[in-house]
């Protein structure tokens, strides 16, 4: 099989299939083999995160259809074992030991996907990619239905860090690339009447912003990292995304040199996006 650049297609979605479909595909270690992947995909390879939460929906009746895509992220993890996580000191302009993260969300039916990562020091450290438990029926409740779920994360990192006395006493950022969704939040938009369920997600978002815990800030979508968890991407978004997230960007733009990953997305590339 060659080695794939991206872990599933660019636009795939998964489908039940037939009876037929299952009944080919019964005897496969499909579940074993999503059970590998379901390691890396949580502390070393957090990009293929969408891939696992994707194929996991049908453990109780893969087809030969989700198998191939299970393998196909499995020889994406093989040709790319040499990217990791990336970490440094003093480029992330941040700050040191400085909280921030992502949140997205791709507004689809039934229930939408979304995307949240939380970073220190120039990569990730935190990483989902999951559909929503709620029917979000708009871009912007499920843009708030996300940034809830992220702030919940980071405030509970923020408890951490208290804790081993790494705190900075700044708020954390969160970068959402829905306008109306921050303006909701930050409480200089109204909320409509088919949005008024998640006054309390909304509420408790204000309240930390209120309380100097987490402040928003608008990120065009082209930057938008955490969209790597809400759609599978084309090569060019992935790979920029995926750099983003793991420090590889970071650090070329740094150093001025390339990781040893021929797959990294180049540092002019980048500026150029």
């Amino acid at each position: 099989m060659e080695i794939p650049s991206i872990p599933l297609p660019e636009s795939w979605k998964p489908t039940e299939g037939s009876d037929s479909d299952r009944v080919a595909a019964k005897g496969l270690p499909y579940r074993e083999l999503i059970g590998v992947l379901a390691y890396p995909s949580t502390y070393v390879k957090l990009e293929i995160r969408l891939a696992i939460s994707l194929l996991s929906r049908y453990l109780h009746a893969p087809t030969i259809e989700h198998w191939r895509m299970a393998l196909r992220a499995l020889m994406y993890c093989v040709g790319t074992h040499d990217i990791g996580l990336m970490y440094t000191r003093g480029l992330d302009e941040h700050g040191v030991n400085t909280l921030y993260a992502y949140a997205d969300s791709n507004f689809e039916a039934p229930k939408s996907t979304g995307g949240r990562q939380v970073y220190m020091n120039g990569a990730v450290i935190s990483a989902s990619a999951q559909r929503h438990t709620t029917v979000d029926t708009s871009t912007t409740e499920a843009e708030l239905t996300k940034c809830f779920k992220c702030g919940q994360d980071v405030m509970g990192f923020r408890n951490l860090m208290e804790e081993v006395g790494l705190m900075n006493g700044e708020p954390a950022l969160i970068y959402q690339d829905n306008t109306p969704a921050i303006q909701i939040l930050n409480q200089k938009g109204s909320l409509a009447s088919r949005s008024k369920f998640m006054d309390i997600r909304i509420f408790k978002v204000r309240e930390w912003i209120d309380e100097g815990a987490l402040v928003t800030k608008y990120c065009n979508t082209l930057s938008m990292a955490a969209d790597i968890g809400t759609k599978a991407l084309g090569e060019k978004q992935f790979v920029f995304c995926r750099d983003l997230m793991n420090g590889y960007a970071l650090a070329m733009a740094g150093s001025g040199n390339k990781p040893t990953s021929a797959m990294c997305i180049s540092w002019d590339e980048l500026q150029s996006r």
